[in-house]
């Protein structure tokens, strides 16, 4: 949603006339893999003007990096945020721990009354505990106070200009991603592995949103997409790879599995070479 929400912005500002209510029928993977350099230019721009902004730090508030379930669980007793309470509901936000969480404590917030004051939701009380997520890409993916979904407080209380004004410091500089060598190794401790990951160097876990398997590898500082054909070929980088004296080489798969993409909603097309000689 979060990225629907930025590619809406776009497409509002800049091709207002050149899209129905429908989008023109084109799926969510078809509109990013469409406007990804939009957007991104519209976060480079973003981090500019901030960087150029002037801070008074707010010192009444404790900026924590959240980096698991765990962590988060002990401050279930403060706030209703599912997060803390589900870690089902943890890991559909951080998208599998690619996302970092940050519980911003105002002084004393353990001691502030839950009573609706005026400015709600962003009272006394709402402004006591205020969570930040951001993507793997460094960007905001949902800011919500205290009260959560309550007297009208949401996932987009604040955006980055309104979270850097009221902290006092640089977004980009302060509630940053996961480093991506430390992302890769997070990723690995929660490998549920199986021959195929062992063998392409690559991490396997569940996505509960599609309902699948999937595959990720560490290339040149950037973590991707590997998609299973069968289990001797990978499809990487636009390319069938195997894997021979430990290294990854072109590849021709001449099988694809039965249910090889079964519930996969990311892939919008295949390429079946020739050398495919069934298909389950």
């Amino acid at each position: 949603m979060n990225k629907l929400n930025k590619i809406l912005k776009i497409l509002a500002t800049a091709h207002a006339d050149e899209y129905d209510n429908d989008l023109n029928g084109l799926s969510l993977d078809e509109l990013e893999k469409k406007f990804s350099g939009a957007v991104q230019k519209e976060l480079d721009l973003d981090k500019d003007e901030i960087s150029k902004m002037s801070f008074a730090k707010n010192n009444d508030y404790e900026i924590v990096p959240i980096d698991s379930f765990e962590e988060a669980k002990p401050y279930g007793k403060y706030t209703n945020w599912c997060v803390t309470h589900y870690e089902n509901m943890y890991d559909n936000y951080t998208k599998g721990g690619l996302g970092r969480f940050y519980f911003c404590l105002q002084d004393g917030f353990e001691d502030v009354p839950k009573e609706k004051t005026e400015g709600c939701p962003m009272d006394i009380y709402g402004k006591s505990m205020i969570a930040v997520l951001v993507g793997d890409d460094g960007g905001l993916q949902h800011c919500t106070c205290r009260w959560n979904h309550a007297n009208g407080a949401d996932d987009n209380m604040m955006d980055t200009k309104e979270i850097s004004k009221f902290f006092g410091v640089d977004f980009y500089k302060t509630f940053k991603p996961y480093d991506v060598d430390y992302l890769w190794n997070k990723l690995l401790a929660k490998d549920n592995p199986n021959e195929f990951s062992e063998k392409f160097g690559c991490v396997r876990f569940y996505d509960e949103d599609d309902n699948v398997y999937q595959y990720k590898k560490l290339i040149d500082s950037n973590i991707i997409d590997i998609y299973r054909v069968d289990d001797d070929v990978a499809y990487i980088n636009r390319r069938f790879v195997t894997v021979k004296d430990g290294k990854l080489v072109d590849g021709k798969p001449k099988k694809i599995d039965d249910y090889a993409f079964k519930e996969n909603t990311n892939l919008t097309s295949i390429v079946i070479p020739d050398s495919v000689e069934s298909i389950g």
